[in-house]
């Protein structure tokens, strides 16, 4: 999914219409005004969902980027990183930090080192959201075999992921979801916070 209107076409065409909607409502509940940081933002979607808020989305692809600042340009803020490179405390503190199909792309060194980076990024009351494909025991044949098919390296189970956050990070919340897409598939959503807040 290198191509943008690949990426976008095949998000239409297998993703049901309110996967964001319902993310953007049940999870991220962003409000007027607060910094949102999207790391891995692709082509941004999420933005259609979101209110009037100071975003920037952050992504080592540059077709994404372009197309991102293209449709968006006049309301958030884009930048070319790889977020195994970046220096996040550039761009300031934020309410949220997004990890929208992000981790299962990451080794567990990777990860590591971005919550470390995140850590000096997010306020203190601030949340993590992240939401990627997930293996779960009985799962169905079609969800894991399309799990196994995706680009991203280390698909996890919804628990692997949660160990992702620590020592950091408190997971608040977990959410399995299996209908999501069109086709038999498990997502896993994870909402971190700082351990003490």
């Amino acid at each position: 999914m290198e191509f943008p209107s690949v990426y976008k076409w095949f998000q239409l065409g297998i993703a049901r219409p309110d996967t964001r909607g319902w993310l953007s409502r049940e999870f991220i509940r962003a409000q007027k005004g607060e910094r949102i940081l999207d790391v891995g933002c692709g082509v941004s979607s999420i933005l259609d969902e979101l209110p009037e808020v100071s975003y920037i989305g952050v992504d080592h692809n540059p077709d994404y980027i372009d197309r991102a600042r293209a449709r968006y340009g006049n309301r958030a803020e884009f930048h070319l990183l790889d977020v195994n490179e970046t220096n996040l405390q550039t761009f300031g503190k934020f309410d949220t930090v997004l990890l929208l199909g992000v981790l299962h792309h990451l080794s567990d060194v990777e990860v590591t080192q971005l919550m470390a980076s995140i850590s000096n990024v997010l306020e203190t009351h601030g949340s993590i959201i992240a939401i990627d494909p997930a293996f779960e025991k009985n799962q169905h044949l079609v969800a894991r075999f399309l799990a196994r098919l995706d680009r991203g390296r280390y698909v996890r189970h919804a628990d692997e992921y949660a160990l992702l956050f620590h020592p950091t990070f408190k997971v608040k919340d977990v959410c399995i979801r299996r209908d999501l897409l069109r086709v038999p598939y498990t997502h896993a959503v994870h909402v971190a916070k700082f351990d003490d807040g």
